[in-house]
């Protein structure tokens, strides 16, 4: 099913899935638009099988709303709309209206998104509205700060194949590419790193899935590191967990192959690490985490430069990544889990 759309042009609702714009992007009940949580989006329409559906903001009259079967009919799509330019390319109108905030544009098959409420970024390919389509900004699709990512090195779009509408796209890195997210405005004290991964060669200590920046240039560790999932040095998987005073508390995943969901949540007392929905290790932390100041990194290395060797860069795929100011506990872990698994 496609996603359930609200318009509404206050500040984020609470419960609401996504928020791009003037739109809130899921079932809420009692507003003024469709749906509620009784009635959904599609109650008492077929739902398209394929393609995208997009919700264009009209002030006073709420959200037109359009079917559009597959790739080939977004330019024509494109050429309806007042894009405020020439978009002559599907690419271009992809583009354009990830830009636009008067413009929900989204896969018709994605799976709704969970627990938005204290999701702080949402970078994900295989979601229209997120991938740079010809640009290099990796929208954040929870409508808030950081706005999003920039690409660097060249990542490369996988383009997925469901019915024409790219919702099982990922990101594919090897040497000097990366995406960085500017920093957050503060340290996250508890957090939850979700991110979908799909490794090829595991590399050393070096390599970055997800990481606040974790070393200087030269592979220096910062004396402080907020969160990290990096590689754990055996050249088998990944170690994640948060750097205080020089010191490292990190939990390891062992060895991994193909697909793999890694959580990593932190409530002020257990850093926990779940694989794939399930908790696979516990370390109890009673320190404050404390940030360097410094950008996420999603890919790359961890310190986000170049002229490392081939085996200090992730080289593999990168699905959905999410990251929560709470520690999610283990049945939010696998209701996201549940959610995405079917893509993957």
């Amino acid at each position: 099913m496609a996603q359930p759309i609200k318009y509404n042009t206050g500040t984020k609702t609470t419960g609401c899935c996504i928020r791009k714009g003037n739109y809130d992007i899921g079932i809420v009940q009692n507003r003024e638009y469709g749906p509620t949580a009784n009635t959904e989006f599609w109650n008492g329409y077929d739902v398209p099988s394929g393609g995208f559906v997009s919700f264009q903001n009209k002030g006073s009259q709420g959200p037109s709303i359009y079917s559009i079967p597959d790739e080939a009919s977004l330019i024509e799509y494109g050429e309806q709309l007042n894009l405020g330019g020439s978009y002559p390319t599907r690419w271009d109108v992809l583009q354009r209206c990830s830009e636009l905030n008067t413009i929900a544009l989204v896969n018709i098959e994605y799976p709704e998104i969970p627990l938005i409420d204290n999701c702080l970024l949402i970078l994900d390919p295989g979601y229209t509205a997120s991938y740079p389509w010809t640009g290099n900004t990796f929208f954040n699709i929870t409508g808030g700060n950081p706005t999003g990512g920039t690409l660097n090195g060249g990542v490369q779009f996988a383009q997925g194949d469901v019915r024409n509408n790219w919702a099982d796209a990922t990101l594919q890195y090897d040497t000097d590419t990366w995406v960085n997210v500017l920093p957050f405005s503060g340290a996250l004290t508890t957090f939850t790193i979700n991110v979908w991964v799909n490794i090829s060669s595991p590399g050393n200590a070096n390599i970055n899935l997800v990481s606040q920046t974790y070393s200087d240039f030269g592979y220096i560790p910062k004396s402080d590191c907020n969160f990290f999932i990096k590689g754990d040095g055996s050249g088998n998987g990944f170690g994640g967990g948060l750097r205080i005073s020089n010191t490292d508390y990190v939990l390891t995943t062992g060895s991994l192959s193909g697909w793999n969901n890694l959580t990593l949540t932190y409530d002020g007392g257990n850093l926990i690490m779940y694989i794939n929905g399930v908790s696979s290790a516990i370390l109890n932390v009673k320190q404050t985490p404390v940030t360097n100041g410094s950008d996420t990194l999603i890919g790359g290395n961890t310190n986000g430069l170049s002229g490392g060797s081939s085996s200090d860069y992730f080289d593999g795929k990168i699905g959905v990544v999410h990251i929560y100011d709470t520690a999610l506990d283990s049945g939010q872990v696998s209701q996201i889990y549940s959610q995405y698994a079917s893509r993957f």
